[in-house]
């Protein structure tokens, strides 16, 4: 018996790691998203998810993805569309240069392309593949990963994120981003609640799927022990920006007004680019080890307002 047939009879062990997987193949497709996430809720949380009177982190962030469904979310989470959305509130000299967008791989003009680049889906969230050098491309290596992600429903297939449901799946094509000393490109990943930015993550390796990362308040101080008991880079490794209180005047602009939403930007050479929007980190499921801070996020987060704008409770909600 192999190793990956052990791995997987293994997870099929557990509840929670046979659901991800039986999901990750559209086994719970026939499920309503409120039922959906009541179940997924439940294995997660190990407690019932409290869809009246949410109270918990998450269990409010389960709650906003069900009924805080604004038209325009779905703009700002298209990683294309989101560009001129940004642009209107921040500016063009802020959003990362498009150098193409297809539906499908085999229209991609690569002699057209500059010699490095990144591609990525517009509909999904993940994996972005970078080119540094595009002769050494295997592009049917390339185009198997692509067609693999363009057929992907990141809906259906991870945490109901409904913004993602309708987007038109296509391949983008982006400028690389890179220092000129050769240093990484760090992603600086902005958590606001209640139209505020609250605290922000310094992170490195995303594209290379070798996350390592470190979280600050508002006045650049560690917090970071409040998310895990290990640093996975150390204070003193990072160097924050000069100019951080400019980025952090661009978060302003761009999560005034929502209960909670993510903003990436990027840093190269004192120079900010817009990364992306994410209204679910986690797909809603922010693990962090204080649950006094985990509280106190959740308290920032006014649902009994958002109540009040909204008509009849369930008529917005796919499936009921």
């Amino acid at each position: 018996m192999n190793n990956k047939v052990i791995k997987t009879i293994g997870r099929l062990k557990n509840k929670l790691a046979r659901f991800e997987l039986l999901d990750s193949y559209g086994f719970y497709r026939y499920l309503s998203d409120e039922k959906y996430l009541k179940k997924y809720y439940k294995l997660r949380e190990g407690k019932e998810l409290n869809l009246d009177t949410p109270l918990a982190l998450n269990e409010k962030l389960q709650w906003l993805k069900l009924y805080d469904r604004k038209p325009v979310y779905k703009e700002m989470a298209d990683k294309y569309t989101a560009k001129k959305y940004v642009a209107n509130i921040i500016g063009e000299e802020h959003i990362i240069p498009t150098l193409g967008i297809w539906e499908n791989f085999d229209l991609i003009d690569f002699s057209a392309l500059p010699d490095s680049f990144i591609l990525k889906c517009t509909h999904d969230s993940g994996d972005v593949f970078i080119c540094r050098d595009k002769e050494e491309i295997n592009k049917k290596v390339l185009k198997r990963k692509l067609n693999r992600r363009l057929g992907r429903n990141y809906y259906e297939r991870y945490g109901r994120e409904w913004v993602y449901k309708d987007i038109p799946p296509r391949i983008i094509a982006e400028k690389l981003l890179v220092n000129k000393d050769g240093s990484p490109v760090a992603d600086y990943k902005f958590y606001c609640y209640g139209g505020k930015p609250v605290y922000f993550m310094y992170s490195l390796g995303e594209a290379e799927h070798n996350v390592r990362n470190h979280k600050f308040d508002m006045e650049q101080n560690s917090i970071d022990y409040l998310f895990k008991r290990k640093a996975a880079i150390e204070e003193d490794k990072i160097h924050l920006p000069s100019n951080i209180q400019d980025m952090i005047i661009i978060v302003e602009k761009l999560c005034r007004g929502f209960p909670h939403i993510r903003v990436d930007l990027y840093n190269v050479d004192g120079k900010i680019y817009f990364g992306e929007l994410t209204f679910y980190t986690s797909s809603g499921f922010i693990h962090m080890d204080s649950k006094e801070y985990s509280d106190y996020l959740a308290g920032l987060i006014d649902i009994n307002t958002l109540k009040a704008g909204m008509g009849k409770k369930y008529d917005h909600i796919s499936g009921t």
